[in-house]
C-alpha cells in the first residue's frame, strides 16, 4: 500500500488564482483576513499537487482548476473532479506558511500532521496527553520537552483525522508511544494504541529543522512516497 505525500511553502503558491476551481473562488471570495485566506490557499495548492501526482499513475489530464477540494460533511476533505468524487483519501495539514498532504487509495485509512517545533503550554500537556504520554515528554530537558510534546500532538491529530473525527474525539483515547532520534530526514516508527475503536493504526515520524511530521495508517506495511523523487 502506498502513501503519496507532498510538502509545499506558501511562497510556491501562484498568485494567479486560475488554478482553482470556480466553486474554490466562491469560497475565498468570504475569507474576511488574510492569515485564513493563506492558510485555505496553501492547504488547497498543497492537496492538488498531491492530487496531480497520484493521477498521473493513471494517466490522467485533468487540470488542477478542475479539481475542487471540499470539506465533507464530517469537515475531512474530498477531493472532487468535473463534480465526481475521486476515489482516493487525502488528508491535510499546514503549519507557519507550510503544508502537508498525503494521499492513498478510498480503501484505506490515512492522517497526516505537520507541527512547527516551538514551546507547548504545560496545560496542553496535562489536559490532552495520557498520563503516560506525560511520562515521555517529562523525562528530557527543555530542548527535547519541546519536540516530543510536538511530536505526540502531530500523531494524536493523525489518528483522528484517519477516523474523520478531528478534535471532537477526546484525544486521551489515542496514547502514542515514541523513542527519541536525533537524526533529521528520516522516518521513524511510533506506537499508537486506541483500544476504543475497530480499527488498529501503525504510524511513524521525520524530523526537519524547524518541524516535525507523522502519518498514520490502518495498514501496517503502507510506503511512504514523496512527490518530486517519484519517476513516473
Amino acid at each position: 500500500m502506498e502513501v503519496l505525500w507532498v510538502t509545499q511553502s506558501l511562497l510556491q503558491v501562484p498568485a494567479d488564482l486560475n488554478w482553482l476551481h470556480s466553486s474554490e473562488k466562491e469560497v475565498l471570495s468570504k475569507f474576511r483576513f488574510e492569515k485564513r485566506r493563506n492558510d485555505w490557499l496553501l492547504g488547497r495548492w498543497t492537496a492538488k499537487q498531491c492530487v496531480k501526482a497520484w493521477l498521473k499513475n493513471i494517466d490522467s489530464g485533468v487540470s488542477l482548476e478542475q479539481m475542487a477540494i471540499v470539506a465533507a460533511d464530517d469537515g475531512a476533505p474530498e477531493v472532487i473532479i468535473n463534480g465526481h468524487p475521486l476515489n482516493c483519501m487525502i488528508s491535510l495539514s499546514h503549519s507557519h506558511q507550510t503544508g502537508l498532504c498525503a494521499i492513498s487509495s478510498s480503501t484505506y485509512k490515512i492522517g497526516c500532521d505537520l507541527e512547527k517545533i516551538e514551546s507547548r503550554s504545560p496545560q496542553l500537556i496535562l489536559d490532552y496527553f495520557t498520563e503516560k504520554e506525560q511520562a515521555i515528554v517529562r523525562q528530557y530537558d527543555q530542548e527535547h520537552t519541546d519536540f516530543l510534546a510536538n511530536l505526540i500532538w502531530s500523531a494524536k491529530e493523525s489518528v483522528l483525522k484517519a477516523l474523520r473525527l478531528g478534535l471532537r474525539l477526546d484525544t486521551r483515547k489515542v496514547e502514542i508511544n515514541c523513542t527519541l532520534h536525533e537524526g533529521k530526514g528520516s522516518w521513524h516508527k511510533l506506537e499508537i494504541s486506541n483500544s476504543d475503536f475497530d480499527h488498529r493504526f501503525f504510524g511513524c515520524w521525520q524530523r526537519t529543522d524547524e518541524y516535525v511530521m507523522t502519518m498514520v495508517s490502518d495498514q501496517e506495511d503502507f510506503k511512504l512516497l514523496e512527490v518530486g523523487s517519484i519517476n513516473f
